[in-house]
Parts: C-alpha cells; structure tokens; sequence
C-alpha cells in the first residue's frame, strides 16, 4: 500500500511527505474525494434474484432510472397468462424483507396507484425513515411499474 493518497501523482516528485503543507495537500484531496453511492450497488445486488422471482410468475423485471435514490422497475407481462401483480409484489417485498402484507391490504401497503398509459404503480418501502427518528435515515424503496395487458 502506498502512502501517498489517491491523486499524489499531482504533486510535484520532488516533494516530501514530511515538509510542511503535506498535510494539507493530502487533506484537500480527501475533500476532494467523491462519496460512495451505496444504493446503486445495493439495488444490482438484489436485481437479479428479482428477476428470477418475476419470471416465475411471467414477467420480465427491467430497470428503469438511474437507482441513486430508488430502484424503479417496468414489469412486462412475458407470458399470455402471468399471475396477479400483487402476488409478484410480495413476493419481491417477502424476498427483500422476509415479510409481506397481508392479503386483502397491498393497495394501501404498496401505495397501488395508476400513472398514465394505464401503468400500475406499487411501492415496496425498504427503509424510508419517518416521523419516530426524524427522518435521518437513507431511503430504500422499489417503485415497480406494470405495464397493462392486451386481452387476446
């Protein structure tokens, strides 16, 4: 490991880690530094076992946004007869959390709105924070969009 920070090739090759300002120099590269986007990389973790999951009840998963504040999914109905979209909702929401809601209650779970084109829209809240902690905490959520069916 080198004890130069990221970036020392800027500074000049006669230079000493020991000669004054060092510190300072090393100090404006940590500033400089970019922070980590854990949630991209959180979502590409979990992406793929939902897509497993989604086939199984015919749908094709497909990542829609950029996934730094949530993970937003087009569900496309990948067979002529896919079961209910509630019954993938949670299934995914049992697969994140091991849990899911209870039957009868996934439209005011999972937040079901219609957006336009016909699409239904549900919410698996992951972390959202709240009122109990001030909302301090990160928000993880899915926001799973099903893109409507053509009678045949």
């Amino acid at each position: 490991m080198s004890f130069f920070p990221p970036n020392s090739h800027i500074i000049h090759e006669n230079y000493h880690p020991f000669d004054k300002g060092f510190k300072e120099i090393v100090m404006e590269d940590i500033k400089e530094a970019r922070p980590v986007k854990a949630k991209p990389h959180f979502y590409s973790v979990c992406l793929l076992p939902m897509q497993e999951i989604a086939m199984g009840y015919g749908y094709n998963l497909l990542v829609h946004g950029s996934m730094n504040r949530d993970l937003d999914l087009i569900a496309v109905a990948w067979v002529n007869e896919p079961r209910d979209e509630k019954d993938l909702v949670k299934a995914l929401d049992r697969y994140l959390k091991g849990v899911q809601a209870a039957d009868g209650h996934e439209e005011s779970i999972y937040l079901f709105t219609v957006l336009p084109g016909g699409r239904h829209s549900y919410v698996i809240d992951l972390n959202r924070g709240g009122r109990f902690n001030h909302y301090v905490d990160e928000q993880y959520y899915l926001d799973i969009s099903f893109t409507p069916q053509i009678k045949q």
